[in-house]
Parts: structure tokens; C-alpha cells; sequence
């Protein structure tokens, strides 16, 4: 059981640490150009995600006007 448990940790030592310092060390790195340009992304990203999101919920908005249109209970 102990031998498991070590070759767990030097698994994770191994190959589960430097991935975590690449990451963290990848982002540090970032040119003003490449931080502006991933800014810009992200506010695409969200304005996209608000605008589906207003989207669906006007069609089930209408959806529902339809249904309560047809059962009479406006």
C-alpha cells in the first residue's frame, strides 16, 4: 500500500507539477498586444453569450404569450 501511495506522489511530482508551473508561468509572460488581444476575446465572448441568452429568452417568452394566447389566460 505504501509503495502505491509513492508512486501516486511521484506521478503527481513528476508530471502533475510542472504542468501547473507551465500554466501559471505561461500567463505571466503576456506582451500589453496579447493581453489586450485576449481582453478583446473575452468581451466578444460575452456579448455573444448576452445576446443568445436574450434570444432564447424571448422566444420562450413568445412561446408562452402563444400559449396562454390559445388557453385564454392572458
Amino acid at each position: 500500500m505504501l509503495k502505491i501511495i509513492l508512486i501516486v506522489i511521484i506521478l503527481y511530482i513528476l508530471i502533475g507539477l510542472p504542468m501547473i508551473l507551465i500554466i501559471i508561468g505561461g500567463s505571466k509572460n503576456k506582451s500589453e498586444e496579447e493581453i489586450r488581444y485576449e481582453e478583446q476575446e473575452e468581451i466578444e465572448y460575452c456579448k455573444k453569450y448576452i445576446e443568445e441568452k436574450n434570444r432564447k429568452r424571448r422566444i420562450r417568452r413568445f412561446f408562452r404569450w402563444i400559449k396562454n394566447f390559445i388557453l385564454g389566460n392572458r
